[in-house]
């Protein structure tokens, strides 16, 4: 299941690509993913990684949105949804989205948000 998210997630970056070189946007993933050992994950947690944040953080004009991606029967972890609730507290949109039609409607909605 977790390579149809990583597919996935590859074809949204392609399409936020070609909105940042439109100078729409800019992104960046977040990679919490994947399978690390006590070592490894003790040290990224004490740079500053915390489980549940959003796979993908788009800064448009004077806002910040944060985009979980996840499959058709993929759901949120307690941590996702915490970090989606103190997102939306802090006033930032939280998205998740299941196809790049769904990141491409997030796309349309916050750009006609900037003008």
């Amino acid at each position: 299941m977790r390579h149809l998210e990583d597919a996935l997630q590859a074809s949204v970056c392609c399409l936020l690509d070609l909105y940042e070189v439109r100078g729409d946007l800019i992104y960046f993933a977040v990679p919490n993913g994947g399978n690390r050992n006590r070592r490894e994950a003790g040290r990224l947690k004490r740079q500053g990684v915390r489980a549940g944040v959003a796979d993908l953080v788009i800064l448009f004009n004077e806002r910040v949105v944060f985009v979980e991606l996840k499959t058709e029967d993929g759901r949120q972890s307690k941590a996702q949804k915490r970090f989606q609730s103190d997102a939306e507290r802090f006033r930032h949109s939280y998205y998740v989205c299941r196809s790049l039609k769904g990141v491409q409607d997030v796309i349309d909605t916050e750009l006609k948000k900037g003008r």
